[in-house]
């Protein structure tokens, strides 16, 4: 790999779930970088709620829309329909909306088409523009995971409209590497950490707790956060960190090249 690679001997820590983390590395390789892949969350499929899954599944007809706030809720959707025998084209009877590019390219490989996407890629985005194009009488099906915020569910139903929210997936977290992580951070050989999600953040101060200089070490890297909520949460816990004007993993590895460019030039 050249030395004029973007990312050449950068090491960037990826704390998002396996499941999550392939294309994020691949992008970061491609660039010259060294992606260390450390999961902080694993997510798994609902527990407390197996009834009322099914119960929704198979009353799926009775919806006008459904939707998703994540690329998990598809995933694990998908799974739930295939136990319980439901067909995937079901869903192109409904009006579909996603809360960004992602989620909708993860639904295009299922054969289903988006009807609504919001410019910005976050859920008080997204609730404004179910707001403009989900009529009073019609029933909305929230599909999410079990930490997602509530802004859309309380949103709608603020308003009057008939929400069921649907829990198909939930986050745990994973301690399995916590020490190879703190090492890492110790011995200075990570230069950039990146989180996707709130949830990341909050796991990774909870493994960096007994650490007592736990927030200098991880200030000395460049920290991006991959949208605003990320971002505040980040704030909260007093980390130095950048946002990217696109709220994505794509906009997330623009900012790392730049930043790293400025502080070479």
């Amino acid at each position: 790999m050249s030395h004029r690679a973007p990312l050449f001997l950068k090491n960037i820590l990826i704390t998002r779930a396996s499941r999550q983390a392939h294309s994020f590395s691949k992008r970061i390789e491609d660039l010259g970088g060294t992606p260390v892949h450390i999961p902080l969350l694993t997510f798994t499929r609902a527990k407390t709620n197996r009834r009322q899954v099914k119960e929704v599944l198979q009353t799926l007809h009775t919806y006008d829309w459904i939707v998703f706030t994540s690329q998990n809720g598809i995933s694990f959707f998908m799974e739930w329909l295939k136990d319980y025998q439901i067909k995937q084209d079901e869903l192109n009877k409904l009006k579909v909306a996603v809360v960004g590019e992602k989620t909708a390219k993860e639904l295009e490989k299922h054969g289903v088409k988006v009807t609504v996407m919001p410019e910005k890629f976050v859920a008080e985005a997204l609730l404004d523009s179910l707001l403009r194009e989900v009529h009073k009488n019609e029933k909305v099906l929230l599909v999410r995971g079990n930490l997602a915020r509530p802004v859309i569910r309380e949103g709608l139903i603020k308003e009057g409209y008939h929400v069921t929210d649907l829990i198909v997936y939930e986050t745990v977290r994973s301690e399995s590497k916590q020490e190879e992580l703190v090492q890492l951070l110790k011995e200075r050989k990570i230069h950039a950490v990146t989180f996707t999600s709130s949830s990341t953040v909050d796991s990774f101060v909870e493994a960096m707790k007994n650490i007592p200089n736990w927030l200098e070490l991880l200030n000395d890297c460049l920290i991006v956060c991959i949208g605003p909520i990320t971002s505040t949460t980040a704030s909260e816990y007093g980390l130095k960190h950048h946002t990217p004007n696109e709220y994505t993993v794509d906009g997330m590895i623009e900012l790392l090249v730049s930043c790293f460019s400025r502080s070479e030039n």
